[in-house]
């Protein structure tokens, strides 16, 4: 099968590699990669000049998008603990609303008596006025608030637009690098506010000028009718002056004006806060139907991301269509070959993690260790290697629903009140989390993966592999003793036809023990060689007769060392119509 000696040590060396143990997991796939890249249409190649490279062009948008969704996930995580902690807050927050409302009840009643007798009408009046001018006080307040929010979004829309998203574009245009679209046509993808937001902010700004304005000063143009208008719509410089006017007709004296005043100021600060107070117990009273909505979306999240890893293993398959396609042809061994994609889950990852969350000595379900465990590969575990996005997401919600006031009483002892947030927060974006579960994909030999094959059955897969399916290859193929380990019939059944098939588009050089494979596989150069020892003391002497079976010298040398001698080229003679007599009398 020669015609001179040449070789590709590098296919030597990657079968004497794959057919180790320490070979096995990076050769492997390096060589099935190298033949899939090969065996794959120039124009699905898209330009790339290995299968890495071909392979990272498709899974990138992938990974990037399952990275985004983990990232939200874990965002919307924290923002449930959030509602949570509202909701359990609210009660809290009553009791403190409810207890603010009684203090002001008391502090307007001990305004009452430092107002001499028989001031009783002004004293209402001023008590009516004191609690005006504290509301506009506090509104005023509010309307200042929104103007420096307002001032605080124009920053922000300053920085996305020097800043953010020229980096975004410059990042989107990296990455697309080869669409060949032209600067013209990439203009088309800069992301701009939907609207002219420059004069929207600025309206906004002069509104809330005028309304700040108008709550201190009022319109000058339009007199404010004390006697027909309530105090509670005047501006409140008015607010001010008549209060201050009616002070003293109230005449207190110095000393209890200034316990007037403080006890007036006390009142203020805490109806600003009984408004603060009603505001918060307002947005918790909505955490339920917020918190609900978030669930739901962290779900489709977490469905999501499994819909990534599905789009992996299609991506995957559709790249090793043709080792596939080549695989189904065939009978034999090859026949038994099958290329396989699946989720591994790495269970001990997942509990690893949650080791350094989770305290199982207290009491919970999961007290005891290996409880979380089994508890995992109850509910999580089938789902996590093969359901479906829909199932995967349905699988933990009902493990968070069954185990969440249980994770929640595995808080370690050693973490403090303040830090109970951040806690719940960590745990909730490891109960999501998934960094564990990894797609993998090779070759398997009736169910079970070629690296976990015994050395003589993984050599002949190999071999087999490069003989069968790597046809785009035509540089030559040394192989070293390939019916080691094999016995006879296999050798016959499964390697001869194929190194016949693969001798008609490369060279073969074998080198062998078994002289019925030289013949079996019609070689048209065959190399004999012997060692003889002169001496006890001397290195081997080597000597070698070269020439094809037809020759026959070389058929004698063969016939030595054949199993069945002479009677093994019978077959030969009937195709070659060879004079065996002749050749054998001589």
């Amino acid at each position: 099968m020669c015609h001179g000696i040449y070789a590709h040590a590098r296919l030597v060396c990657a079968l004497v590699n794959l057919c180790s143990a320490s070979g096995v997991a990076t050769e492997l796939r390096t060589e099935m990669e190298r033949v899939v890249f090969e065996s794959t249409e120039h124009g699905e190649r898209f330009g790339t000049d290995s299968f890495m490279e071909l392979l990272d062009l498709n899974l990138r948008p992938i990974i990037e998008r399952r990275r985004d969704l983990e990232e939200s996930i874990a965002s919307m995580s924290g923002e449930v603990v959030t509602e949570d902690l509202r909701k359990a807050q609210l009660p809290a927050q009553r009791s403190e609303l409810a207890t603010l409302k009684k203090q002001v009840q008391t502090a307007r009643a001990n305004l009452v008596k430092l107002v001499p007798r028989g001031q009783k009408e002004h004293a209402e009046m001023l008590t009516r006025l004191e609690s005006a001018c504290a509301a506009t006080e506090a509104k005023v307040e509010s309307l200042r608030r929104s103007r420096r929010e307002l001032d605080d979004l124009s920053s922000e829309v300053a920085h996305i637009r020097k800043s953010r998203e020229p980096a975004r574009f410059a990042e989107m245009r990296r990455r697309f690098a080869g669409t060949g679209l032209t600067s013209p046509e990439w203009a088309a993808f800069e992301m701009s506010f939907k609207a002219e937001v420059d004069a929207v902010l600025k309206a906004a700004k002069i509104r809330a000028d005028v309304a700040i304005k108008m709550a201190e000063e009022g319109d000058p143009k339009v007199p404010t009718d004390t006697k027909k208008v309530a105090f509670e719509r005047w501006r409140l410089n008015l607010l001010k002056a008549t209060r201050d006017e009616m002070k003293k007709k109230v005449g207190i004296d110095t000393q209890q004006q200034k316990k007037f005043a403080e006890l007036q100021k006390t009142v203020s600060k805490q109806e600003i806060a009984i408004k603060r107070l009603e505001a918060q117990i307002q947005t918790a009273e909505g955490a339920d139907a917020r918190r609900e909505a978030l669930i739901e979306s962290r779900r489709a999240g977490y469905g999501q991301v499994f819909e990534t890893l599905v789009e992996q293993q299609f991506v995957l398959e559709q790249l090793y269509a043709p080792l596939g396609r080549n695989l189904g042809d065939s009978r034999g061994t090859l026949g038994k070959l099958q290329f396989a994609v699946r989720r591994i889950v790495n269970l001990d990852k997942w509990i690893e993690a949650a080791d350094r969350l989770l305290d199982f000595r207290m009491e919970s379900e999961f007290r005891l260790r290996g409880s979380l465990r089994k508890k995992a590969e109850e509910h999580l575990l089938s789902a996590w290697r093969a359901g479906t996005a829909a199932e995967v997401a349905v699988a933990m919600e009902a493990f968070r629903g069954k185990f969440g006031k249980d994770l929640l009483a595995s808080m370690p002892p050693s973490f403090k009140a303040e830090e109970r947030s951040s806690w719940i927060q960590a745990v909730a974006a490891w109960l999501y989390s998934t960094e564990h579960i990894s797609i993998e994909y090779g070759i398997q030999y009736e169910g079970v993966a070629i690296e976990q094959l015994s050395p003589g059955t993984r050599g002949i897969v190999l071999l087999l592999l490069y003989l069968a399916v790597d046809r785009q290859d035509v540089r030559p193929l040394i192989v070293d003793q390939p019916e080691e380990n094999l016995d006879p019939n296999s050798v016959f059944e499964e390697l001869v036809p194929h190194f016949r098939e693969a001798r008609k588009r490369r060279q073969v050089i074998i080198v062998t023990h078994n002289a019925n494979f030289v013949v079996n596989t019609d070689a048209d150069q065959v190399i004999v060689a012997r060692s003889t020892r002169q001496s006890a003391n001397s290195l081997p002497f080597f000597s070698y007769n070269c020439g094809s079976l037809e020759n026959s010298e070389v058929r004698k040398s063969v016939c030595q060392i054949l199993e069945g001698g002479e009677r093994a080229f019978l077959e030969r003679e009937r195709r070659y119509r060879l004079r065996w007599e002749e050749d054998t009398a001589s």
